[in-house]
């Protein structure tokens, strides 16, 4: 209770600022996402980041400064991703450059395919230590797409799933030494759309949290244009999406953000045009790459490098901000990444209590389904209340 007490000025804030103050002034970047890397050590089918085999990386004199720039110092959510992350043997002093200039951090999130033993157990300990002992809330996201050959066939790395479930076992060890969220993170598309309930029950058997993410063209980021058919998900396989997600929601509890979320894909594939759910990228964030190259967001043309001219410079431009403004348009509507989408839901609030009230009032036709109350058995002992659950990462709104 206590926390969320204290997160109420920085709410009345956030609603201050996306429904009064953006409509007067371009407001200050508050989500991060960084591309630490373009090299990737698995080869998957969704993604053709693999092929690039970039050499570009930023050094950390480069990330200190860029990171410099006043413009940062109001992020508070970070995506440190890749690539594959845990390919540089940096990352910790990374966070830390981070968190030196923005000190509002309130959570990193660093997705990984996990398949990297070493670098785990060399990098991982410290970064949950020094996010532990700066009051940062940390995710270390699992890249796991399915359950045994499905996961090494769609990672193109015989063996991958055995050792994800390893690593796995491992870093639940350091959790015990050191608290951080771990999370589940599977990319669904064609050829994984039928292993949904599998991958479900994994991860109930392995105690963690799980976020299906339907899989997206993205060719700026994921390089993955050319391969669209091997993504597209057929009638059959949408069926089944559908169907699932629809149980989802049906037993997550009513303040679950994953549920809003998880009701915009199925209303998606059921022949909505637009997309319901908000986006902090779209008037509040920037995407990093490797070589210092800057974006609004995975669906936005570069800006500018923060290698050649200031952050503030390229992210202030006013021919920068029409084009945002064009993106938002014409973009915007029907893109279908989930990027931090909890994190709108939070500072956009409306949309999401619109949802809430919807599902509460049975307008909403994947309605909240009130779980039973004990009842009393033939033989005089209480039954057990069916209760709903949630796998969601982020389980209520507005915890971020």
């Amino acid at each position: 209770m206590l926390e969320q007490v204290k997160e109420i000025p920085s709410v009345i804030r956030d609603l201050y600022e996306n429904h009064v103050t953006k409509h007067f002034k371009v407001i200050a970047p508050t989500v991060l996402h960084v591309n630490v890397n373009l090299r990737c050590n698995t080869k998957c089918a969704m993604c053709n980041i693999w092929e690039l085999k970039s050499p570009q990386a930023l050094s950390l004199e480069h990330f200190e400064k860029i990171f410099s720039d006043p413009v940062y110092a109001r992020i508070e959510y970070v995506i440190l991703a890749g690539g594959e992350p845990t390919l540089r043997n940096d990352l910790p002093e990374i966070v830390e450059l981070i968190h030196k200039h923005m000190p509002r951090l309130k959570k990193l999130m660093i997705p990984s395919n996990v398949i990297s033993r070493p670098s785990i157990q060399k990098q991982y300990p410290r970064i949950a230590r020094y996010c532990g002992d700066h009051g940062i809330r940390l995710t270390f996201g699992v890249s796991l797409d399915g359950v045994g050959e499905t996961h090494d066939k769609i990672r193109g790395v015989k063996g991958a799933f055995e050792k994800v479930m390893e690593n796995i076992q491992l870093m639940k060890q350091m959790q015990k030494e050191t608290p951080f969220n771990m999370s589940i993170d599977p990319t669904i598309f064609s050829m994984n759309v039928h292993e949904m309930q599998k991958l479900k029950d994994l991860a109930e058997r392995l105690d963690m949290p799980i976020t299906f993410q339907v899989s997206a063209v993205a060719d700026d980021y994921y390089h993955n244009a050319g391969i669209e058919e091997v993504l597209k998900i057929n009638d059959e396989g949408r069926k089944t999406l559908v169907d699932f997600l629809k149980r989802r929601v049906a037993e997550s509890s009513l303040f679950d953000a994953l549920a809003c979320y998880y009701t915009d894909v199925v209303e998606h594939h059921e022949g909505a045009p637009t997309r319901a759910l908000p986006c902090p990228f779209a008037d509040q964030g920037l995407l990093l790459n490797p070589d210092g190259s800057l974006q609004y967001c995975h669906n936005s043309r570069p800006i500018g490098n923060a290698l050649e001219k200031s952050s503030s410079e390229i992210y202030y431009a006013p021919e920068n901000v029409i084009y945002r403004d064009s993106v938002r348009k014409d973009t915007c509507p029907t893109c279908r990444m989930s990027c931090l989408f909890f994190v709108s839901l939070r500072k956009e609030a409306f949309p999401f209590l619109f949802f809430v009230l919807k599902r509460m009032f049975g307008v909403q036709r994947l309605r909240w389904r009130k779980p039973r109350k004990a009842r009393t058995s033939p033989g005089g002992g209480p039954k057990p209340a069916s209760v709903t659950t949630s796998n969601s990462a982020e389980e209520t709104f507005p915890r971020v």
